[in-house]
């Protein structure tokens, strides 16, 4: 998992085409931009942009993808998302070719908790279990958020 600013994404893969497009995109986005899916780099990456209200850990499920990096950004507002490494966590839920995603039972271990608020991202790759959309203080709130699908084998 990578927590930083945006404007330090230079730190990651700098010699990587596909994510100097992801971040070229990302510049271009605001809470202002339109809900749905925006194409960055064909199958190789695209992103989703969507609003929702946060809520409790409790009501949240871990989730880890095999194909996919997940880059998850906040455009408004402000959420947690806990991540924690796959080993050793029970399946809820088998992964799903099709759509590329497992789900996971709570861990016994605590987890990391990742605040995100706008200017900030979370990269969150195949060994990383993930519970996005999680309240960041004791009530929901409404956020808008994007969410960047690179293939994983595009990345080093």
């Amino acid at each position: 998992m990578i927590y930083d600013k945006i404007s330090n994404w230079k730190n990651y893969f700098p010699k990587n085409e596909i994510w100097k497009k992801v971040f070229a995109f990302v510049k271009t986005c605001s809470a202002d931009t339109e809900h749905g899916r925006h194409e960055i780099a064909g199958e190789d990456a695209y992103a989703s942009v969507f609003s929702y209200d946060t809520k409790p850990s409790k009501e949240g499920v871990y989730e880890a993808h095999r194909k996919q990096i997940d880059i998850q950004i906040l455009l408004k507002g402000r959420e947690s998302v806990y991540a924690t490494d796959i080993d050793g966590i029970s399946v809820k839920t088998e992964y799903n070719a099709e759509k590329d995603y497992a789900l996971f039972n709570d861990p016994e271990r605590l987890p990391g908790a990742t605040p995100l608020t706008p200017g900030f991202f979370a990269v969150f790759f195949p060994n990383d279990a993930h519970k996005p959309s999680l309240n960041y203080g004791a009530v929901a709130e409404n956020v808008k958020k994007l969410v960047v699908k690179i293939n994983a084998a595009r990345l080093p």
